[in-house]
């Protein structure tokens, strides 16, 4: 118990917790400290039994003998029962006899029983009513092929918006490039310094190409080794750099290098790689640590996957896909150097957007997002709507209407183009959409 506890409270900040402390340390950190040293004092007696003639005997059952308490064994069973009888007086007084129970927080300890007793409660027993290890857990996000958890309204006009400016396809062009596994194409990021395009897999696989059909650097990390990626969902350059996530926002990137990589470093790190690319988050590519996949931890959208990515030079922004734990959309902001959060809200409409009545932004499904300037583009596929989030307050500045396309999903943005993901009889194919300013 006093482990559950200690789990609980141990990875949050300094001096958070349960409880009060006794000689500077919590009640559960007790617990845990004491178990272990009985272990290993009942260790050490284990260990040294033998060297006692009379104890060997005892313990290998060659005598039976019953034995007076010593002075020692006495203040120890005084003080045991002393203290399993204080506990027992605080819990009837605090939390009553059955059928009340317990309660969290606990109220004060008081043996003002007339007074104390009308705050005894019954309610632990509507938990059993309502158990189910289910109850809390979200669907999974909807990956074409791996999770087809959900159907697409892609009706512009039975969105929240009234309307908006429709956006064209300028051309649909395949992709050449076979992916390490699976066949449809997770993400796509778009790096303006060198024009240059990385499609990645959901499986960890990512090539960068200029003609979409010839890969002229790659990597493959060790999808298996370290911390769980789930399926990689999305992508982002921040600079030459990219980044991605996966579904449950568990992040990686491959940092570009000026000199080949380490044949060693590169085994440890990657199943395959052209050598140009290190691990983005490790201190120094030297050395292989946890840091190279931190996780992207969030308040609002614990409880949700994430299917779209952006990034620029100095923060990364993830947002959820919204379930029916999580019902709304949320848009998370890091700080690429600490990979801790720096803010997060559910997105809203600013005041010059017009709603229809009784609808707002729950149901949109942003499957690829992108920075652009002080936006962010976010593509919802449900209602084939183009969001423009203001980088700071998160407020929806602008809504476009999107083309319909064959399975369309993750978002790059250049300097005067849109490109989105399709997927069609087995093909993966990029389209180019007029960008709207």
């Amino acid at each position: 118990m006093g482990l559950r506890h200690l789990g609980n409270f141990v990875q949050l900040d300094v001096d958070m917790g349960l409880g009060a402390e006794i000689m500077g340390i919590g009640t559960y950190t007790w617990a845990a400290i004491v178990y272990w040293a009985v272990v290993i004092v009942m260790s050490l007696f284990l260990m040294f039994i033998k060297r006692s003639e009379e104890l060997n005997a005892d313990f290998t059952v060659q005598r039976s003998i019953v034995k007076p308490f010593s002075k020692f064994g006495k203040i120890v069973f005084y003080v045991s029962f002393a203290l399993v009888i204080s506990n027992g007086i605080q819990v009837f007084f605090t939390n009553g006899i059955p059928p009340y129970g317990g309660k969290a927080p606990n109220d004060r300890m008081s043996l003002n029983l007339p007074m104390i007793s009308k705050t005894w409660e019954t309610y632990i027993w509507d938990r059993l009513k309502s158990f189910s290890i289910k109850k809390d857990y979200p669907e999974k996000p909807y990956i074409h092929g791996i999770f087809n958890t959900k159907k697409f309204n892609e009706n512009f006009a039975s969105g929240a918006f009234e309307e908006a400016k429709k956006l064209q396809i300028l051309s649909t062009k395949e992709i050449g490039i076979k992916m390490n596994k699976g066949k449809m194409i997770a993400a796509v990021s778009y790096d303006n310094k060198n024009e240059e395009f990385a499609f990645t897999s959901h499986y960890g696989g990512s090539y960068f190409t200029k003609d979409l059909n010839t890969a002229s650097k790659f990597a493959v990390v060790d999808y298996q080794n370290s911390w769980n990626l789930g399926h990689t969902t999305a992508t982002a350059f921040t600079g030459e750099n990219l980044l991605v996530i996966g579904q449950n926002k568990t992040a990686y990137g491959l940092r570009k290098l000026e000199k080949p990589m380490d044949e060693v470093i590169q085994y440890r790190t990657f199943l395959e790689t052209s050598g140009n690319y290190g691990s983005f988050f490790e201190k120094n590519v030297d050395r292989y640590t946890k840091d190279g996949r931190p996780f992207l931890t969030t308040i609002r959208a614990k409880q949700a996957y994430a299917l779209a990515f952006a990034a620029d030079e100095k923060f990364m922004y993830t947002v959820s896909a919204a379930n029916r734990v999580v019902k709304n959309v949320v848009v998370s902001k890091f700080l690429i150097i600490e990979r801790k959060m720096s803010s997060e809200a559910y997105i809203k409409p600013s005041k010059d957007l017009k709603l229809k009545e009784k609808r707002n932004l729950k149901d949109y499904y942003v499957v690829g997002a992108a920075v652009d300037g002080d936006r962010i583009l976010a593509y919802s596929r449900e209602y084939s709507t183009l969001l423009s989030i203001d980088k700071n307050s998160f407020e929806v500045k602008d809504v476009y209407e999107m083309p319909l396309m064959k399975e369309p999903h993750s978002l790059a943005v250049s300097k005067d183009k849109l490109y989105v993901l399709g997927f069609e009889n087995g093909k993966n194919l990029l389209y180019e959409i007029e960008k709207p300013f």
